[in-house]
């Protein structure tokens, strides 16, 4: 690596971090809203899921064990009080879309609207980690990158999503 890229890179991640560091109540309310977009459309999926082909009770269950728990650490975010204390719950979302994300993957094919609702999440994750200053690990980013939807149009996937 060039010093001048390391530099850069570096210039970045302090940016980044001076950004989360704060209790800046526009990134969190985005955030929460964010968080709450994604547990909604997993949750108005879970039907779908649940009779996807080759989907096991196993799966299922823990697809809706990590659905429930995006929906509580939503409704926890709602009473945080700065990004720095968000920072945990956002981690467990990461934790949850993987859960959900290596179940979902065990099947020979994906349904379309789950395949999108999937991949509306894997956009917007790194946008809540960077909001609260935490680093985007190298396999989330890789998943938000690979796709060409843009953050706007997670929302709207999410948001629309049933």
């Amino acid at each position: 690596m060039h010093r001048r890229h390391f530099i850069s890179l570096t210039a970045g991640v302090l940016t980044l971090s001076a950004c989360g560091s704060g209790s800046n109540s526009t990134a969190l309310d985005t955030v929460v809203s964010d968080v709450n977009l994604i547990a909604s459309a997993f949750q108005n999926i879970l039907p779908q899921i649940a009779a996807a082909n080759g989907i096991t009770p196993d799966m299922e269950a823990t697809i809706s064990a990590a659905i429930t728990d995006l929906q509580t650490i939503a409704t926890e975010l709602r009473t945080t009080h700065g990004l720095n204390e968000a920072q945990p719950l956002v981690k467990q979302v990461e934790d949850d879309l993987n859960v959900i994300i290596l179940n979902i993957g065990k099947l020979h094919t994906i349904p379309t609207s789950i395949a999108v609702v999937l991949q509306a999440a894997s956009v917007l994750l790194p946008v809540i980690e960077n909001a609260v200053a935490l680093q985007v690990p190298p396999k989330v980013a890789l998943r938000a990158t690979s796709s060409r939807m843009t953050t706007d149009q997670a929302r709207s996937v999410l948001r629309t999503a049933h």
